[in-house]
């Protein structure tokens, strides 16, 4: 199914792939994995993921949260969302990128090796290289001619950057989350842990999945 939604999205040259999800668990997103997985790796165009309906009120700004960390598709990611904001009539655009040193730490070292990193330099590179990521980004933005919030999120604790993300979108009340997604094929996802693909699985908001173009040679 998702092969022949994904080849009649290039046929009718569509904007975006909407479908939706409602699988929440283990069991649940084994058998979400079906349709909404297969297309979110296969597919070329914007994928949007529905797990549940957020309300917007009558004369209520569009909230749109998109979530970067630099890369190539992270930056197509911005372009579509700052371009949804401009389109729309009333909107804004928050612009997110999360730390992971805590988490890379206490993932990859011991507390005997732990105790020898220098962790304060450590995190002032972090914070310098967020703030790349963000001045980046916000440029981004004002190409589409759009003026982004940027917002650097250092996290106390080792959650995974989806939960992160899932979290303010929640805080922030968006109504979409936007991401860009290289669209790995399903072994290397499952073993690089992608974070968009866990995003989908747990997000209570709408989640946009955006790819980058194709290089050219």
């Amino acid at each position: 199914v998702a092969d022949v939604i994904a080849r009649a999205s290039e046929a009718l040259r569509a904007d975006l792939i909407v479908v939706g999800s409602a699988g929440r668990g283990t069991v649940g997103r084994a058998l979400f994995g079906s349709v909404a997985r297969r297309l979110i790796h296969i597919a070329r165009r914007p994928v949007v993921v529905v797990p549940a309906a957020v309300r917007v009120r009558r004369g209520e700004s569009l909230r749109i949260l998109a979530a970067t960390d630099g890369s190539r598709a992270s930056t197509a990611a911005i372009r579509f969302a700052a371009t949804a904001v401009r389109r729309a009539r009333r909107a804004s655009l928050e612009v997110l990128t999360v730390g992971t040193l805590r988490r890379d730490l206490a993932v990859g070292f011991s507390a005997a090796v732990l105790a020898l990193v220098p962790y304060e330099d450590l995190r002032e590179s972090e914070r310098r290289a967020a703030d790349t990521i963000l001045r980046k980004a916000a440029q981004a933005a004002r190409a589409r001619g759009v003026r982004a919030r940027v917002r650097f999120f250092e996290p106390r604790t080792t959650r995974r950057v989806a939960d992160l993300i899932a979290a303010r979108a929640r805080r922030a009340r968006a109504h979409l989350v936007v991401v860009g997604s290289e669209g790995r094929g399903a072994v290397e996802a499952w073993a690089v842990g992608s974070v968009a693909l866990r995003l989908v699985s747990i997000s209570r908001r709408p989640v946009l999945l955006v790819r980058p173009a194709r290089r050219t040679r």
